[in-house]
């Protein structure tokens, strides 16, 4: 118990412990270290280790490759993580597309899990999902968890094949084998499933897997354990036309996706979308952010990511969370008051006050996919872990300054800071971590929470995705 305490206390050290950055042979600043020097609170130093080492091989001789840590999933009692290993250099000596690895226990080394083709540069999404009814909502005898993936697609618009499918491969637990699913067909197009999300529709009461899918479309997909890889996809979209859905969440008993903006000829399409459920299900539009004033060619001032729900501030139900990159803010959004939006966090102001900065402009992007949450089993506090993708204007590529950062999200919506590095494998200098993509709650102990990332955009990379963890032991409270 008193270990759980540790380690929260020290993953939420206030954000004035980092108004300078980390000095070499300091993991962490001081918990709760005023300006003049005093402390509110002991002195703890999370160790964070380097565990992921790309550009090796595993117990078995496959090589483990890895350009971005996309996401974790725990299922089966283990740890598993989904891959990119895009943007390669012609001279790279061996080219593989997306992984899965895994982590089969606390002691234990990565492993080569499930290898794509060169043709699935990410592993876009992966989830544990759990069917509690068969395809006509009938409950199960025993409650089925399958551990699901969905590759991205990077082939020719040259191929034979006119129709392109979207996947989502399957794994037998059984066997270890991997089955491909098809998803939604596209013409000349690259699809790809971009999230996943399950819910039990109260009124037909059949639970299902969703699809947030790259080019704005949400499919779903019920348990048939005679089907191959134990999925029926329905192709035909329950919402179509919309931005990049990157994200679901559970509210309030409500199904909610996180669609980014489109314009269309009708107007402006995207936003926080609520699923009308039963037989004739549908999606209505409840939150719209606004149009950005400026942007680039790439999507990313269109979306809204990291939709999370959290217990309400009053104690009445969940609100939702959410962050957009180009207002640089983490949002909170109110089902119970026709959707109002409050601003919880604005990132630039945050970290220009963690860095002793005038302002910071540069890209603020955080909650890549969702907010991690954990709990203290102390205190009952639940937290969320948030990752961000910032860089220090002067020191970003400097060691120890160039390792990664993200935030702890407290119950009253506070904010505090923390910072991912390892002494004794640093970052090289000219290069950084470049965003925290995912965190999860160790599935081995309670006590240590797990961190990857990695953004690469469009530079050319080799073996930059990043696993880091981080554990309190009794010696260090």
């Amino acid at each position: 118990m008193k270990t759980q305490l540790a380690f929260l206390l020290a993953l939420t050290f206030a954000t004035s412990a980092l108004a300078q950055p980390p000095v070499p042979g300091a993991r962490l600043s001081r918990l709760g270290e005023n300006s003049d020097g005093v402390n509110a609170a002991p002195s703890l130093k999370p160790q964070f280790v380097k565990d992921y080492f790309p550009g090796t091989v595993d117990v078995a001789g496959e090589p483990l490759a890895g350009t971005e840590t996309m996401s974790f999933a725990v299922h089966a009692g283990k740890l598993f993580a989904g891959l990119g290993n895009r943007n390669l250099p012609d001279d790279a000596s061996v080219k593989v597309g997306a992984q899965v690895i895994v982590k089969d226990s606390e002691n234990a080394a990565w492993r080569l899990e499930h290898q794509f083709e060169s043709t699935a540069p990410r592993v876009n999404a992966l989830t544990s999902a759990t069917f509690t009814t068969d395809s006509l909502g009938n409950p199960l005898k025993d409650t089925t968890k399958m551990l699901v993936a969905a590759p991205s697609d990077a082939s020719s618009d040259t191929d034979d094949e006119a129709l392109r499918w979207a996947t989502a491969w399957t794994r037998d637990d059984v066997s270890g084998d991997w089955t491909e699913t098809r998803v939604y067909s596209a013409e000349r197009r690259k699809p790809a499933c971009r999230s996943f999300g399950v819910y039990r529709d109260p009124v037909t009461k059949v639970c299902h897997l969703f699809a947030g899918t790259s080019h704005g479309s949400i499919h779903r997909a019920v348990y048939d354990p005679a089907a191959p890889g134990r999925l029926i996809w329905n192709e035909s979209a329950e919402l179509d036309n919309v931005g990049r859905v990157v994200a679901f969440a559970e509210c309030n008993g409500s199904l909610y996706a996180a669609c980014g903006l489109r314009r269309t000829r009708e107007g402006i399409t995207g936003g926080i979308y609520r699923r009308k459920n039963g037989p004739n299900a549908h999606w209505e539009c409840v939150f719209q952010g606004p149009w950005p004033a400026r942007r680039g060619g790439a999507d990313e001032a269109l979306l809204m990511r990291g939709l999370t729900a959290v217990p309400a501030p009053d104690g009445d139900g969940e609100v939702l969370l959410g962050s957009r990159a180009q207002a640089g803010v983490i949002e909170r959004i109110d089902p119970h008051a026709e959707y109002a939006v409050t601003v919880e966090l604005d990132l630039r102001e945050h970290f220009a006050k963690v860095w002793n900065l005038p302002e910071y402009r540069r890209a603020a992007l955080s909650a890549y996919n969702t907010m991690t949450p954990w709990k203290n089993s102390e205190s009952g506090e639940q937290v969320h872990l948030v990752g961000v993708a910032v860089l220090h204007p002067t020191l970003a590529d400097t060691p120890p300054h160039n390792g990664a950062w993200y935030l702890v999200r407290h119950a009253d919506g506070r904010y505090s800071t923390g910072y991912i590095d390892d002494n004794e494998h640093p970052v090289a200098s000219g290069t950084n971590l470049r965003g925290t993509r995912a965190m999860i709650t160790s599935p081995f102990d309670n006590t240590t929470v797990f961190a990857g990332g990695g953004d690469i955009g469009k530079q050319i990379s080799l073996n930059t995705a990043w696993i880091y963890q981080s554990t309190i032991s009794d010696d260090e409270k």
